[in-house]
């Protein structure tokens, strides 16, 4: 019995032969805090839903949903408690079972969510590898990554035959509040950038208003936006670590010139900013004695006018800034109802040019720049603002902000390996030898024996030249 398959030395990768299969092997980065090893024992103590098998078109025995209690008794208390296994089963001509569900255990106050696959032998021996986060509780945020095992067994479910496993207890990501104000202590340490026209900025039952008449000032960007500064503290995320601020916006009056938007930068001179008016979305850069960019415009989203959260998050890459913007709603339980992100690179990036900004808007009283290149990685600014696309004639605007945050968190990167990783079910008393070859004639080599039953696993290194690969059986 042979399975082939031909593994590409690029990106591009194309598949033969069922008996084995290829994926790619996806690497998380550790983040801060030590990996906790744990094991445990467990037992089934309830089948209450023993699942149904069928057999499809061809021939192939399927097992649908199975549940199933288990009891945990681990080395970590966070891991020990009943634990709910969903399964789903395909029979294989061997007589093994690929297995893969879904599983959750309550713990420390919250609850582990866990996902497995792997494979039983025809003597109903188990072996599957689980992983899963903790939410809430003492598990919030938590990693936990899990081999279970099971010996031989007189059925697929055997309250006698305990499960052994052993695994890791993994950190969560960073997660730092840099700064946070509900504004019940009023205006404290914030500062207010000073425009023309007559502007009040005020703290009214613990919500922080703007009110902006702008009635016969001429239609300018510096003339027609107020803004307020939370206090200045220096901030300047790592690669892989994206700094985020949100900000509530209860309200703004409803005309279509209206903008309401958060901002980071390194002062009032430099500044990324996320616009919400009545009709569009826009996100783009600031610079003093130069202009404001637009990198895009979206004005096809039916946003809600009231009670949305606003957040501008910028994440170092390399030598770019990516940015990204989401609008939350705060009556539908903070659901997420808009995200974009854009990257601003070293080079000069597309953005809009004015005529086409007008053209998605019909506002004519600004006038755009482009990009001027660098990106922001690092600053002291945060804050909220308001602007007008003033013919000197709207009437005053008037907004409503809450809960600005400023955070810093950091979610580990899902990177792919050099690597290419090959797994295959060996059922027991049946063994194979991996062969490699540079075309499909070969010369077959021998790459790795093994004489272990079960999901077996062999990673290689991309770095190879292009090669075929083949499972042979071996005495």
């Amino acid at each position: 019995m042979k399975a082939l398959l031909y593994r590409s030395a690029g990106r591009g990768m194309s598949i033969s032969g069922t008996p084995a299969a290829i994926s790619l092997l996806l690497l998380a980065a550790l983040t801060r805090g030590a990996d906790i090893p744990c094991t445990a024992t467990g037992w089934v103590i309830e089948e209450p839903l023993p699942g149904l098998w069928c057999t499809n078109a061809q021939g192939q025995m399927m097992l649908r949903g199975n549940a199933h209690r288990v009891y945990v008794e681990s080395s970590d208390p966070r891991l020990t408690g009943e634990r709910f296994m969903f399964l789903n089963g395909d029979g294989q001509a061997d007589g093994s079972t690929l297995l893969s569900g879904t599983g959750y255990q309550q713990a420390s106050g919250g609850l582990w969510q866990i996902t497995f696959r792997g494979v039983m032998q025809a003597d109903y021996r188990l072996q599957l590898s689980m992983v899963g986060y903790g939410v809430g509780g003492l598990v919030d945020g938590l990693r936990i990554e899990e081999t279970m095992t099971r010996d031989w067994a007189s059925s697929p479910i055997d309250p006698a035959i305990p499960y052994y496993s052993t695994g890791m207890i993994k950190p969560p990501p960073l997660s730092t509040h840099l700064f946070s104000d509900d504004f019940s202590q009023g205006l404290d340490g914030w500062s207010h950038q000073e425009s023309a026209g007559a502007v009040t900025i005020e703290v009214v039952e613990q919500q922080f208003r703007v009110h902006a008449d702008w009635r016969g000032v001429p239609g300018d960007l510096e003339m027609n936006t107020t803004f307020a500064m939370a206090p200045q503290a220096p901030w300047s995320p790592a690669d892989g670590q994206t700094l985020e601020c949100q900000v509530d916006l209860v309200s703004i009056s409803q005309e279509a010139t209206n903008v309401a938007f958060p901002f980071l930068g390194t002062g009032s001179a430099t500044f990324y900013h996320f616009s919400k008016s009545q009709n569009a979305v826009s996100m783009g850069k600031y610079v003093a004695d130069y202009g404001l960019v637009i990198f895009w415009c979206d004005n096809t989203v039916q946003l809600p006018a009231t009670n949305v959260t606003l957040c501008l998050a910028l994440t170092p890459d390399l030598e770019n800034t990516i940015i990204t913007t989401r609008v939350l709603d705060k009556n539908r339980q903070n659901a997420l109802v808009f995200e974009r992100s854009f990257v601003d690179t070293p080079q000069v990036d597309a953005s809009l040019t004015t005529s086409e900004y007008r053209a998605l808007t019909g506002i004519t009283t600004v006038t755009l720049s482009p990009d001027p290149g660098p990106p922001i990685r690092a600053g002291m600014a945060k804050g909220v603002g308001v602007f007008q696309f003033s013919d000197g004639h709207q009437p005053p605007v008037h907004a409503i902000f809450d809960n600005f945050v400023l955070r810093l968190h950091e979610v580990p990167p899902l990177g792919i390996a050099p690597v290419v990783q090959l797994t295959w079910p060996a059922p027991a008393g049946v063994y194979y030898a991996v062969e490699s070859a540079p075309t499909v004639q070969g010369p077959w080599l021998p790459v790795q024996e093994l004489q272990i039953p079960g999901l077996q696993k062999l990673t290689i290194p991309q770095s190879r030249p292009a090669e075929f690969f083949r499972l042979r059986g071996a005495p």
